[in-house]
């Protein structure tokens, strides 16, 4: 009888790294290294999209506030939703996340 086994994710059980590593003695130094700079590439990548979020809601309000300014009440209404849309969505994508405080 055969028996099969599935694994998932990037880091399978102890003994196939342990067989693995018998073969090619720096396979977990190489595995541990991609994994640390692929959670640096997420970082990262997080740390630019809240900028960008911020950077366009802010321009958003600035916008809505010239508009306003200038008598456009519901170009300006439009700018300050849309202006802050791009906050409330990276909100909200960092809600689901693990490790988020809640």
């Amino acid at each position: 009888m055969n028996e099969d086994e599935i694994y998932q994710g990037l880091i399978s059980y102890a003994d196939i790294i342990s067989f693995l590593s018998n073969k090619d003695s720096s396979f977990s130094e190489r595995v541990m290294k991609m994994i640390e700079d692929n959670n640096k590439h997420r970082r990262r990548q997080e740390i630019l999209g809240l900028i960008f979020s911020f950077t366009l809601g802010i321009a958003g309000l600035g916008i809505g506030a010239f508009l306003a300014l200038k008598g456009l009440s519901a170009a300006a209404i439009t700018a300050v939703l849309g202006g802050i849309s791009p906050i409330i969505l990276a909100v909200i994508a960092n809600l689901g996340q693990k490790g988020h405080p809640k």
